[in-house]
């Protein structure tokens, strides 16, 4: 995670689970934004492939990676590809695509399950696409966090 930005950054959580992160700072400074979520956009039978668990079917569902754990098990992540180069799209494992969305369809909202985190568990640090299959409803949000949501877009 001390290295340039655009790098893969995995590690194991609770002994079981893989989390993707992508390195966010210039080298030497330690910081990542962890992928939550993601929306199958090719190759959904394959993803659902790995995720397959008791003959329970998961194509077409949005349950095939809502989530940091079922996004590594979806994609096949693990700690062979810590340190891979995002930024490489001659890279055909994995890289960072451009996309379509507008920053008006980005909103931030603050994270969750860190209440140890003090004055920091309440900065708007969670970043979503609104009206994506994988985020969850504005009443979702308003429910979880008591109407402390924020939009991303500022004045």
């Amino acid at each position: 995670m001390f290295g340039d930005a655009g790098r893969a950054y995995l590690f194991l959580i609770y002994g079981l689970h893989w989390c993707f992160n992508i390195t966010a700072n210039r080298p030497g400074l330690h910081e990542a934004v962890l992928i939550r979520a993601g929306v199958p956009v090719m190759g959904e039978e394959v993803m659902a492939a790995h995720r397959m668990t008791s003959g329970s079917g998961l194509s077409g569902s949005r349950q095939i990676a809502n989530g940091p754990g079922k996004l590594c098990q979806a994609l096949g992540l693990n700690r062979t590809h810590y340190g891979i180069d995002l930024k490489d799209q001659a890279n055909e494992l994995l890289w960072i695509a451009s996309d379509d969305y507008v920053a008006e369809a980005i909103e931030e909202d603050v994270r969750i399950g860190i209440d140890y985190a003090g004055k920091d568990r309440d900065r708007p640090w969670r970043f979503y696409i609104n009206n994506e299959p994988v985020s969850l409803t504005r009443e979702q949000r308003e429910k979880r966090h008591k109407g402390k949501r924020r939009t991303g877009r500022r004045g």
